[in-house]
């Protein structure tokens, strides 16, 4: 697992419609010491944000889920919290999800590793977006060379 600088009870939303996947993710992000508050899709997961925009440090969300999907969610919160760290997640090809209108930002492929998933947050957190997707598709790219 990667070594997590100062997770120090950051603040995670993570909005995903698999509740087991969620429970997953909220345990891994609670070990390496960061919190979690969850919501079972977009419109829960924007509500949510509404209670406290400040306190979230980060918002993980699923590309593809009922009521409202991530990438909506997301342009809504930005509206209120244009800076906010964003990491997508999503079992669709990049291609399809990346060719949406949405706003661009990282996105972990599922399955995944808890690892990677500490990984990229903590790597979002630390050194912003492009940081991460950059190291990620690096690793990638020397896997497939393999």
């Amino acid at each position: 697992m990667a070594s997590i600088s100062n997770p120090n009870g950051r603040l995670v939303l993570v909005a995903e419609d698999e509740t087991v996947i969620v429970r997953g993710i909220a345990l891994a992000l609670a070990k390496a010491g960061f919190r979690a508050i969850v919501a079972e899709n977009g419109a829960a997961g924007l509500e949510t944000f509404l209670t406290e925009p400040d306190a979230i440090d980060l918002v993980l969300a699923d590309v593809v889920m009922p009521v409202m999907d991530g990438i909506t969610m997301v342009q809504e919160i930005r509206t209120i919290r244009p800076d906010i760290p964003v990491l997508f997640m999503s079992a669709y090809p990049e291609k399809v999800v990346k060719n949406t209108n949405g706003p661009k930002f990282p996105l972990l492929r599922k399955p995944f590793l808890m690892g990677d998933l500490i990984h990229a947050v903590t790597e979002i957190l630390d050194h912003g977006p492009s940081v991460a997707d950059q190291r990620r598709d690096s690793r990638r790219d020397k896997r497939d060379d393999a």
